[in-house]
C-alpha cells in the first residue's frame, strides 16, 4: 500500500497468500501445462464453498504483516494436498477454487490490514495474475467502486516489475545506498542489499 503523499516509511508491502502458486500447481499436475493461460480451466469450473472455507483457515492468512510465504508454504505439497482432500471435485473446479482462494486472499487482507489505516482508491495488478481475466474479473466484482486495473504505463510494464526492481536493487548497491523497507521487512535498521562482485573473464 503506498498512501498519496507517503514518506518511505508509510508504505506497507507484504504477501496476501499464494498468489499463482497452488494455480500453477494444479494446472501442472492435471494438464501438464505451466499456467492456467487466460484462465481457461478456472472460466469452466465452479468454485466448491467448503474446499474454500477450509483453505480460508489457513493459519498464514490471520498472521499480521509485515509477513512473506512462498512454494515452502503453497508448493506442490500444499496443492497435492487440496487435490487428495478433495477427489471428489473436478481438476477445473478444484482450480476455479484455488483462483477464487487468491483473490480472497487479497480482498481479506485488505479489510483486515489495510483498511484500518485508510481506504485505497486503485489497486494495480502486475505478474502472472494479471494475464489471467478470471482473477481480474474476481478482483473487479469483490473491490466494487475500486480502480482495478493492471499495471502498464509508460514508466513500468506489468512484467518487468521484478526485473526492474532487481535492476535499481544493483544500483543501490553501486551507489552504497540502502533499499529496504522497514514495513515490508520487519528489518530494524535501513541496509544496503546484495552483494557487488566484479568479474573479469574472457
Amino acid at each position: 500500500m503506498i498512501p498519496a503523499g507517503a514518506a518511505l516509511q508509510d508504505v506497507v508491502a507484504f504477501d496476501t497468500g499464494p498468489a499463482n502458486m497452488i494455480i500453477d500447481a494444479l494446472t501442472q499436475k492435471f494438464y501438464g501445462q505451466p499456467f492456467d493461460r487466460n484462465g481457461q480451466f478456472a472460466a469452466r469450473g465452479s468454485i466448491d464453498k467448503t474446499l474454500l472455507k477450509s483453505l480460508m483457515s489457513d493459519p498464514y492468512l490471520k498472521m499480521g504483516p509485515p509477513k512473506s510465504t512462498g512454494r515452502e508454504h503453497y508448493g506442490e505439497n500444499f496443492a497435492e494436498g487440496i487435490s487428495n482432500q478433495r477427489s471428489d471435485l473436478t481438476s477445473e473446479d478444484l482450480i476455479a477454487t484455488v483462483t477464487y482462494f487468491t483473490v480472497k486472499t487479497i480482498v481479506e487482507s485488505y479489510e483486515a490490514f489495510i483498511l484500518p489505516n485508510g481506504r485505497i482508491d486503485q489497486l494495480l495488478v502486475s505478474g502472472g495474475g494479471s494475464h489471467n481475466p478470471m482473477i481480474m474479473k474476481w478482483l473487479k466484482d469483490l473491490f466494487p467502486g475500486f480502480s482495478v486495473k493492471v499495471m502498464n504505463d509508460k514508466l513500468l510494464n506489468a512484467d518487468a516489475k521484478e526485473a526492474a526492481a532487481f535492476a535499481l536493487f544493483a544500483y543501490e548497491n553501486v551507489n552504497g545506498c540502502p533499499v529496504n523497507i522497514l514495513n515490508a521487512t520487519s528489518a530494524n535498521e535501513r541496509l544496503i542489499l546484495g552483494n557487488y562482485t566484479p568479474f573479469f573473464g574472457n
